[in-house]
């Protein structure tokens, strides 16, 4: 927050006569109007969505909501000591053993791809080596060999010899004759 509003900038930019002015202020102020009083705006939608029927209501305590106030609020305050009164140094603090392993964990995705290798992709592995030699793979194995045998048969008719050809074509035209004339 302090260093993206207050902090120094280290892009070049043309000077705030051409950028800003109310033409670029005055939709912001719109929407910042809108951010703030747009929820205590009642629009009569009782009739479109409608609760059905009444229950209990559950309220969450008081303390809950104070928490839920007081973390952003906290976070405020030591982004400020951090980067505005500079009353700690981030350097510092990156400088101990915990925050490098930190900043390593979350880095390196919070560990998640350790999670997925050993949740995920070390099981997967197990089950197929366990799994190699199954009858699926027997049957598509067969299928290759059928094909190679198949293939080394027609490799031997193809010998480049053009009487095997015409011995071959006038053999089919027989068989094909021989079968019209008995159907």
């Amino acid at each position: 927050f302090f260093i993206v509003f207050f902090g120094d900038s280290h892009a070049e930019h043309p000077p705030e006569k051409e950028v800003g002015g109310w033409h670029m202020n005055s939709p912001l102020l719109l929407l910042m109007i809108l951010a703030l009083v747009g929820g205590f705006i009642h629009v009569p939608l009782d009739a479109v969505f409608n609760h059905g029927e009444v229950h209990g209501e559950h309220h969450v305590s008081g303390l809950i909501h104070g928490i839920m106030i007081a973390v952003p609020l906290f976070g405020v305050v030591v982004s400020y000591l951090f980067f505005m009164s500079k009353t700690f140094s981030v350097d510092n603090l990156m400088a101990s053993g915990f925050a490098k392993k930190l900043h390593s964990f979350w880095f390196g995705g919070c560990g998640f791809d350790t999670l997925y290798n050993a949740m995920i992709v070390s099981p997967f592995l197990f089950l197929a080596r366990v799994n190699r030699k199954d009858i699926v793979d027997g049957f598509y194995a067969l299928i290759v060999v059928v094909s190679q045998a198949a293939s080394g048969l027609i490799v031997r008719s193809q010998t480049g010899s053009l009487r095997w050809y015409a011995l071959t074509v006038a053999g089919g035209l027989v068989v094909m004759v021989s079968l019209g004339a008995t159907l």
